[in-house]
Formats: structure tokens, C-alpha cells, sequence
């Protein structure tokens, strides 16, 4: 029992038949994560020959994996690739990531999460359950997770990953002592708003267009609000609006009638003074550039509503 292997199938109709892969590099081992990621394949740890834990990541990119005795000169692509793009298909090929700095393990999970990959939890060297989260985009690079955010649901070994409508759920495992749990987290959605696009939708190099594309074609269970001028919106629209699936609300700006006519609605059960003071403090020239669209104005106002003792400075609704 427990004998390594690495030898790879492959099925065209669902699991019905089979088909043995070319085997791949890396070395045999049982226990590993694998998971298919923006059209590569990423191996990561396990338990090789001897018994001995892995801490070694793969990453395959290609798709024309042939079956084992194949003669190279035969074209078959594998289901990693559109019919579209199988005229383009490379051959795969794995490449090891030299020094993977998380611990070695097995039973361990890989998760796509925020358009990259994550490891969490397994088994170490002497057996005991590995809490540490490590995050990458690539396979390549890691950094390790906030332990305090990530160690409710990292600190277990043989669970399950499951993907609904693009939100992960984490399924069962073991935690110290080998108790078995019956649990089921879920990750939360996000609430995105991002204030004058513009410049970073002209600016490729900001990262943070290419962010919300890895985002929003994985997990697309996320709110995300985008406001911007018209130029930035054309450029938006032709580059990525399209595949987010994005809805397009035009809104003239804020001028001093709409706000008062805002705060009126929305503060109909406020203290007069406090009421007052409130559509004062929006109309003050610290917080106008921040009002200057309905959605951004009503943020602000919930803000100021939520504030005690005063009315808080512009440095203070940023840092909110």
C-alpha cells in the first residue's frame, strides 16, 4: 500500500475510458495537490519513494500531451485548449520550481483563489498538521498568508476543495489528534469600489487592470463598482469590460442642488442639528471632489452617518 506513482490518464468522454499519458518528470509520490490553473497544471509536494515528504512544484504548460508510445509526429491536443486554439498548441513541458519555500508536506490542498494559487494546510516531516498558508502566481513564487486569517481553515490535512459559481468551498479534513471534521467553510464574496479608473486603465503598468481580469474570470461571485471619465470608460470597455460582464451606468456629476436634495432623502430620521451638519460637511470643500457622482456621495453620506463625536476630517473617511 501506498506505493508512489507517476503515471497520468486522460478521458475525452466524461471518465468512461481512459487513456494513459506520456509519463510526466517529476519524481513518484502519493498524496500530492494538483490543480489546473489559467491553463497550466501545478503539482505541488506529496510523499515520494522511501516515505520521504516533497516540498518540489511543477508547472506544466503546453497542451499537446501525447499517450504513452505515441509517436511524437502525431498532433493531439488535450482538453486544456479550445478547438480554437489547437492549431497554436505547444507540446507540454514541466518545469520545477527551484526552492519552494514552504515546509514539505502531503495531503495538502491547492485552491485558486484571487486569480492565483494557494497551498494551505497537510501533514510535515514527523506527522504533525501544517497550519501555514503560502499564496503564488505562478508556482514559482510564494509568499506566505496571514496565519490569523488563514489558520481556521488551513489547519487540517485530506480535505476537499469544491468551486460553486466561482466561490471556493473548503470540505471536511483532519486536524491534530487525527480528529475528523464534519465542517464546511465558504469563502466571502468581496465588495470592490474603485474611485477615478482613468488612469489606471491607461496605465498597464499599475497591475491593477491585469488584477481584476485574473480576479474576475475565476471568481466572478465578486461585486465590483468601477467609476470613471468617458476616455478611461472607452478604453475600459474595448480591454476588459466586455469579459467581465460589466453594466454601464452613466451619471451626470454632483452638483450643490443634488447633494442637498440627497442628504434630504436619506437623512429624514436624523436630528435636525446633526442633519445640518452633515449636508454642511458634504458640501464643504474637503469632501466636494469626493461627492461628485450619486454613488460616491451616498458612500460618503453613510460614512458621515456612521460617524460619533463630530464630524471626522477627509483623512479620517479615506482611512475608513
Amino acid at each position: 500500500g501506498n506505493v508512489p506513482l507517476r503515471d497520468a490518464w486522460s478521458s475525452a468522454d466524461g471518465g468512461f475510458t481512459w487513456e494513459e499519458l506520456e509519463q510526466p518528470p517529476w519524481p513518484a509520490r502519493h498524496g500530492f495537490s494538483a490543480l489546473v490553473v489559467q491553463d497550466k497544471i501545478v503539482v505541488c509536494g506529496g510523499t515520494g519513494e522511501g516515505g520521504r515528504k516533497l516540498n518540489d512544484t511543477w508547472v506544466m504548460t503546453g497542451s499537446m500531451w501525447r499517450a504513452r508510445g505515441e509517436r511524437p509526429t502525431t498532433r493531439k491536443t488535450s482538453k486544456l485548449m479550445s478547438s480554437e486554439d489547437a492549431a497554436a498548441a505547444q507540446p507540454v513541458h514541466w518545469n520545477l520550481a527551484e526552492c519552494s519555500p514552504w515546509a514539505a508536506r502531503e495531503m495538502a490542498q491547492l485552491m485558486p483563489f484571487r486569480g492565483e494559487v494557494v497551498l494551505f494546510g497537510g501533514l510535515g516531516d514527523s506527522g504533525e498538521v501544517l497550519e501555514d498558508a503560502w499564496i503564488s502566481p505562478d508556482g514559482h513564487t510564494w509568499r506566505c498568508l496571514p496565519a490569523a486569517a488563514w489558520r481556521t481553515v488551513s489547519g487540517r490535512y485530506g480535505h476537499q476543495i469544491a468551486i460553486v459559481e466561482g466561490q471556493q468551498v473548503i470540505l471536511g479534513g483532519a486536524g491534530a489528534g487525527q480528529v475528523c471534521f464534519g465542517e464546511v467553510h465558504i469563502a466571502r464574496p468581496l465588495l470592490l469600489a474603485l474611485d477615478g479608473f482613468d488612469a489606471a486603465a491607461a496605465a498597464e503598468d499599475t497591475g491593477v487592470a491585469t488584477y481584476l481580469d485574473k480576479l474576475l474570470r475565476t471568481e466572478f461571485h465578486h461585486l465590483v463598482v468601477v467609476t470613471t471619465g468617458q476616455p478611461g470608460l472607452d478604453h475600459l470597455k474595448s480591454m476588459h469590460l466586455q469579459n467581465w460582464k460589466f453594466a454601464v451606468f452613466r451619471a451626470s456629476e454632483f452638483g450643490d442642488r443634488e447633494i442637498r436634495e440627497l442628504c434630504r432623502r436619506k437623512l429624514g430620521g436624523v436630528d435636525a442639528p446633526r442633519a445640518s451638519a452633515i449636508e454642511e460637511a458634504m458640501l464643504d470643500p474637503q469632501y466636494r471632489e469626493l461627492a461628485r457622482t450619486p454613488f460616491l456621495a451616498t458612500v460618503l453620506l453613510q460614512q458621515l452617518l456612521q460617524q460619533r463625536g463630530g464630524i471626522p476630517s477627509r483623512t479620517q473617511v479615506y482611512q475608513r
